[in-house]
């Protein structure tokens, strides 16, 4: 498959300088089809530490964190936060991934990025099994939105060497698999295994206290505004006064000024809301809007339904997997038609279907049911 790319940013660059005195990158950049090799050292812990797994990630963010208080019910687990690009990518970070692959069975990571990539290197060199999350942007190129890793010429390499390397590849959506298995030869294909995301839906439930209000939340950032349909929702709310259209999130880059001067009084921001705020206003709201480019699970839009509010959205990405038959599709940046559908969506009552789609579905009980049964069945641990 082919993919439109731009050139390396600052950051990519900086890690193939730092990355080079421990490992030939160039193993990363100029091979086609990275070749998974046999280990180097043997793996010695094996009787000793059978269910260490090392957890590696970013941010912990909620979903990322739900899937290690899965395996840390089941599994002796230490975990390194890596952050984004270089922040907390330095040397040390590095010596305790190495250390902790050392003292580890499994590795467990999130996102096909340079963490992972780092992780399924030393899982490789010291013989140890490794599993990596598609969560996001890896396996995705959305060029009107400079969006994906697929984008990049650097990411793209650092992504296939993930995806070709690693044990077990686990995406969170059929969207995300699909794309996936169009990037690794079909010898590959049989370690990309489906497992969709979980949402707890003992922690999102309804009040029964619905009222006339749209939501959608939303890192608030330049970027985010387009993808996100943010611009839209405003737009929306310029046709339905009466209605009270609600945009929730962290500003990242003063983009909440921008939107606020757009936006008619009809509109109520929430910065930087906590977990509880979001609870409260999902309960409160009939309507949640995802008017998105690209979602390639959408986290936020299934805990809204867990709470019966009635989705609109675009059909992009693994949209359509989540909202099923329970919402309306409209096209992107279509306002006329958002707008009757957003109408129509305040005039049902029909978000208990909301709900059971999601628990039937997207429970958190059957993601730790499949996480840990792959598990014990691939790795062969008690």
């Amino acid at each position: 498959m082919k993919y439109p790319v731009s050139t390396g940013s600052e950051t990519e660059k900086q890690f193939l300088n730092s990355f080079r005195f421990t490992f030939n990158f160039s193993h990363f950049t100029k091979i086609k089809a990275p070749i998974a090799t046999k280990p180097f050292f043997k793996n010695k812990m094996s009787n000793r530490k059978k269910n260490q797994i090392l957890f590696v990630y970013g941010y912990l963010i909620p979903f990322v964190e739900r899937d290690f208080n899965i395996l840390r019910k089941h599994f002796s687990v230490q975990r390194v936060e890596c952050g984004l690009g270089m922040q907390k990518l330095n040397i040390l970070n590095l010596l305790k991934i190495a250390k902790g692959v050392i003292h580890s069975n499994i590795t467990f990571s999130w996102f096909a990025g340079i963490p992972s990539a780092i992780t399924v290197a030393f899982a490789k060199l010291f013989g140890k099994y490794s599993i990596v999350v598609i969560g996001g942007a890896e396996v995705v190129s959305i060029p009107e939105i400079k969006y994906g890793f697929m984008r990049s010429p650097i990411l793209r390499q650092i992504t296939k060497f993930v995806l070709y390397n690693a044990d077990l590849i686990l995406p969170a959506s059929d969207f995300l698999r699909k794309n996936t298995l169009q990037i690794v030869s079909p010898k590959h294909s049989k370690k990309v295994r489906l497992i969709y995301n979980g949402i707890n839906h003992n922690q999102f439930f309804p009040n029964n206290r619905k009222e006339k209000i749209v939501i959608t939340t939303a890192f608030l950032s330049k970027k985010n505004i387009v993808r996100k349909g943010l611009d839209t929702f405003i737009g929306c709310a310029k046709y339905l006064p009466e209605v009270n259209f609600v945009i929730a999130g962290k500003d990242l880059d003063g983009s909440l000024d921008r939107l606020k001067k757009q936006a008619p009084a009809n509109v109520v921001f929430i910065e930087n809301p906590s977990s509880e705020e979001i609870l409260n206003w999902y309960r409160k709201a009939k309507v949640y809007c995802q008017l998105s480019r690209m979602e390639t699970f959408g986290v936020a839009l299934a805990e809204a339904m867990l709470c019966e509010c009635i989705p609109v959205t675009t059909n992009f990405g693994a949209l359509t997997e989540v909202t099923g038959d329970c919402g309306f599709f409209v096209p992107f940046k279509n306002i006329e038609m958002t707008v009757a559908a957003i109408k129509t969506a305040l005039s049902l009552k029909t978000g208990a279907a909301s709900r059971e789609r999601i628990v039937n579905n997207f429970s958190l009980e059957k993601r730790e049911l499949k996480i840990v049964e792959l598990i014990r069945k691939e790795v062969v641990i008690s």
